[in-house]
Order: structure tokens, then sequence, then C-alpha cells
């Protein structure tokens, strides 16, 4: 189990070791918190993230989207079972000791396994650059991808609709689509657009496409409900839709 930081009430004396040693941890960004799994670092820091609701922490994992907002590093040397506190170090700025074999100069990633690695995992989670063979500089990214979902819709009397659900800690979808019409002569051919849509601000957008046909012009829509988010593709003339939505943190 970690040693919980040091207390002190009014009348104590103040060990000069314990209190040289809450200020250095203090100043070096190091916290004491419970835990929402076992963590085992003996070997290695592990990277870590907040968990909903406890607000305890758990083991980052590249491969899981409630495990992807990482924190800071849960520091070698300790192993801990749940509900217990584990010393962690947070915040950008922080250097993490207790690696072997980094790549100085190398940015690391969370991998699918919860180790970190030069590669980016699943979903893409910085965790920091490497500044010797055994130490990490912690930094934090943003914009960071979280993988994409397949959208299509065959062809409709007047519209094309599909639908595609947003990951809960997404800000940014990147919606790419194909449209093609084929129903009516001078209305043949195939177009493509791109909108992006914001959980916060701009949630619904619209854009005119011109296709390759004479009168082939179409308008898509999206925009987001909660998680849900609607494409739809209007003055159809039956055309058929297809594309992905690309999430982002």
């Amino acid at each position: 189990m970690g040693e919980v930081l040091s207390q002190f009430t009014a009348g104590d004396e103040l060990e000069a070791a314990k209190l040289n040693s809450n200020l250095q941890d203090a100043r070096d960004g190091k916290k004491e918190i419970q835990t929402e799994e076992a963590i085992d670092t003996t070997s290695l820091p592990i990277p870590i993230y907040i968990a909903a609701g406890s607000g305890w922490v758990g083991k980052c994992d590249a491969n899981v989207v409630t495990k992807l907002e990482f924190v800071g590093f849960a520091l070698k040397g300790q192993n801990i079972g749940i509900g217990e506190f584990i010393q962690i170090m947070v915040g950008e700025g922080g250097i993490v000791g207790g690696f072997s074999g980094l790549d100085r100069g190398s940015k690391y990633y969370v991998q699918d396994d919860g180790t970190i690695g030069t590669s980016v995992g699943t979903y893409e989670v910085l965790v920091g650059v490497a500044i010797s063979a055994t130490e990490i500089l912690i930094l934090k990214g943003s914009g960071e991808y979280m993988g994409s979902e397949a959208v299509s819709a065959s062809e409709g009397a007047a519209n094309s609709v599909d639908t595609a659900t947003m990951p809960a800690n997404a800000r940014t979808a990147i919606i790419v689509i194909d449209f093609n019409s084929w129903t009516a002569v001078g209305n043949e051919g195939s177009c493509k657009g791109q909108v992006i849509i914001k959980r916060k601000g701009s949630s619904s957008v619209s854009l005119w496409i011109p296709g390759t046909g004479i009168n082939n012009i179409h308008k898509l829509l999206a925009s987001l409900s909660t998680n849900t988010i609607t494409i739809t593709v209007t003055n159809g003339n039956g055309t058929s839709l297809s594309g992905n939505v690309y999430y982002y943190r």
C-alpha cells in the first residue's frame, strides 16, 4: 500500500524529514489517491486516468474509450490493491523516471496493453516525450484520434439518411461522404462532401454540393443530438450515400 502524505495538526512537532518530503512531493506534482483497480508498478511507471464516478485512478488502455483520459503516471515501485492509496505524478511538465531503454526525443503513447511505446495504439493517447533513456517529460495531446465509423444509405425517393454514434468523450466528428445518383437522365454522376461537427458550438451543419451531372446538386445535412449524429442527403433524386465519420477527442 502506498504511504499517504503526512498530515499535521496544530501543535504537532514538525519533523524536518517528513516536512521536506511533503514539500518536495508537492513541488514535483506527486499526489496520493485511491485506486479503481489493482495497479502494479514494481517494474515500470504506468499511465493512469481518473475514473468517472469514483474519482479514483485506473490504468489507461488505448483500446478502451473510457480509459483514454491520461492525467499522469503511477510511480515505479508499488503494488497496490483496489481502493488503496497509490503515489502518482500528474500535470504537464512533470518528469517521471523509472523507465529503461527509452528513445530520447521520441514521443510516447499509451498502448492497448496499458504500457507505453512510440507507436499509436488503437486510439491516440500521448503521454510525453523521452528526455533520457529513463525519463519522460509529461505532455498531453489535443484533438487525438478516436477511430472511425462507416455510414451508408441506399437510394431513396428524396432523402438518404443514416446515423452514427459519437463516443461520449469525443469532441469533434469529421464526416466524409460520397454520393451517387442514377435515377434520371441529366442527373447521373457522383460527388463528395465533407463537414465537421463539434460537440460544443457547431453541432448542426449543412453543405450544398454540385455533382458531375447537369442537374446533380445535393444538400448534405449533419446534426448531433447527445451522441447520435444524423446524416442526410436531400434533393437526392434517388441518391445513395456512403462514407466514414472520424472522431477526435
